[in-house]
């Protein structure tokens, strides 16, 4: 039998090893977690890289479907919205996000088949504008002027701190409105 001594020094000897194992447990452990943090690491580039990729792609189909919805009338491609009621700027930028453009109307002829497509007694915003000089009526995207206006009557309605600084289609005709104003919007392909 041993005695009290022998057994307390053996237990102890015990736990000096078993701190010593757990020391190395642990370093491994450690490492181990290290080498998954790194593998964790790349693993996420590689789906954050994937994602972006995605996006892209998504964003190139979204783009390639809102060109579907431009049809040729005349000759050039337009984009009649009619069930989105939004101010001037919105509109310009819609039709950015579509690959075109707010549409300017260049003849009687091109008015004529717009017009077709147009409901009555709803406004269509076009691209022009006088935000810059009051009565300069410009294209947003040219600035330069147009080579056809067709206004209603008493229109353009000019005068000084004349909030009407941009125009829309009403029955097919021009009109100067408050941009801020909440209508429908016609886009012109530009490619």
């Amino acid at each position: 039998m041993m005695d009290k001594q022998a057994v307390l020094e053996a237990g102890q000897t015990g736990i000096k090893i078993t701190q010593s194992d757990s020391r190395k447990i642990i370093e491994n452990i450690e490492t181990k977690i290290a080498a998954l943090e790194k593998l964790i690491s790349k693993k996420l580039a590689e789906i954050i890289s994937l994602q972006n990729n995605m996006e892209q792609h998504f964003s190139q189909i979204k783009n390639t479907l809102l060109k579907m919805n431009f049809h040729r009338l005349g000759s050039r491609a337009f984009y009649v919205e009619k069930n989105m009621l939004v101010d001037w700027t919105t509109a310009e930028r819609k039709c950015r996000e579509m690959g075109g453009q707010l549409a300017t109307i260049e003849n009687e002829t091109e008015l004529i088949q717009i017009k077709k497509e147009l409901k009555e007694n709803t406004s269509y915003w076009i691209d022009l504008n006088d935000i810059q000089s009051e009565g300069k009526f410009i294209s947003s995207v040219t600035w330069n002027p147009p080579t056809y206006f067709k206004w209603h009557n008493n229109h353009p309605f000019v005068h000084t701190g004349n909030i009407e600084d941009c125009v829309f289609l009403y029955n097919g005709k021009m009109q100067d409105f408050d941009c801020n104003y909440k209508g429908n919007f016609i886009c012109q392909n530009v490619n």
